[in-house]
């Protein structure tokens, strides 16, 4: 069923989608719609309080700039690697083993090593030292397994051969790492009824940077050139289109809506336009703000941030018992995490 777009008035023609709502963008305005399924009736409206992009998309502004060349950098992002597509699918499996995952993790030194210094991390390390895959793989447990086959399987997304982006990139990898730990703990102490969700949507939420960081150093533009060459500058560029950015290649992906939504609300939750999404906006936005407060941030964090007075732990109903006992866990994990990956 056709629907009308509100923001530019164009007929478009959705997906079939056999859900009662999904995410949508409007290919001549570039406005992200919410369309709802009633009956055989589909009905759009914006996100509540977006305003319309084209308000920062006229003639030679920057914006204007970065969605010309937008459609050409999207393509160029990396499709996940072969193995680590397969271990994710293998992992959804109800009846999966750990000699089925082994079987697949060991066509990877690098992962395969990963897998065995985790297992060994002061943080997992049992009685003895683990020297093969089965049993670090059974340490481990299988969600420890899935998130680190996420983190794999989207390590090459934050790889660039452009030396003066390898250490940004790298910076925003350990940035959504933590955040993706993050947001798992959280969930679990909010009783979040799928944390391994939010694993995925913490590692997913910054994306758009990724796409903005190459097109801004690349593109020959006098724009470009001027702002790259002021970082306060640069980051409001990244904060005000990463979002709707991660947006577009979320969709190019056919990544499920409901990571779009959490990644296009997680600066502000009071966007997500669907209830049973608000907790999960919420655990994502306060994993992006804990994570930055413990060193691994992407942008310079801020002293007037108070925790216990963000709208996000007060929704969350935490105390600073909690967020603090989190921070302490989180520490060790993250060090025992990234210790792995060296």
């Amino acid at each position: 069923m056709n629907v009308t777009c509100p923001f530019c008035q164009t007929v478009i023609s959705p997906p079939q989608k056999m859900r009662k709502w999904f995410l949508w963008i409007c290919k001549v305005c570039n406005n992200p719609l919410w369309i709802q399924t009633q009956g055989t009736k589909n009905l759009v409206q914006p996100f509540s309080s977006y305003t319309d992009v084209r308000s920062v998309l006229q003639p030679d502004s920057i914006g204007a700039k970065i969605f010309e060349h937008l459609p050409k950098y999207i393509e160029k992002i990396p499709v996940i690697p072969r193995v680590g597509q397969q271990l994710l699918n293998t992992i959804q499996k109800p009846d999966v083993s750990f000699t089925e995952l082994v079987a697949i993790i060991q066509e990877d030194p690098s992962l395969s090593m990963a897998i065995l210094k985790m297992a060994n991390s002061a943080y997992y390390a049992g009685l003895q030292e683990v020297k093969d895959l089965l049993t670090a793989c059974s340490r481990l447990g299988l969600q420890t397994l899935t998130n680190m086959a996420q983190v794999y399987a989207s390590q090459k997304v934050f790889q660039s051969p452009n030396p003066k982006l390898s250490e940004e990139f790298q910076r925003l990898w350990r940035h959504s790492i933590a955040t993706a730990h993050a947001s798992y703990e959280l969930a679990l102490i909010v009783a979040e009824p799928h944390p391994e969700v939010m694993f995925l949507a913490g590692l997913l939420h910054d994306v758009g940077h990724i796409v903005l960081l190459q097109m801004l150093n690349e593109v020959n533009s006098p724009a470009f050139s001027q702002l790259i060459a002021s970082p306060q500058l640069t980051q409001e560029v990244l904060m005000q289109f990463h979002p709707l950015v991660s947006l577009f290649i979320l969709q190019k992906w056919d990544i499920p809506d409901e990571f779009a939504v959490l990644s296009f609300s997680h600066h502000d939750p009071s966007l997500t336009p669907m209830e049973e999404l608000r907790t999960q906006t919420h655990i994502l936005c306060l994993s992006n703000l804990i994570v930055s407060r413990e060193g691994y941030n992407f942008f310079p964090w801020s002293e007037n941030i108070v925790f216990l007075q963000h709208p996000s732990t007060q929704y969350l109903n935490l105390n600073d018992l909690k967020i603090a006992t989190l921070r302490v866990d989180l520490a060790d994990k993250l060090e025992a995490y990234f210790s792995s990956l060296n």
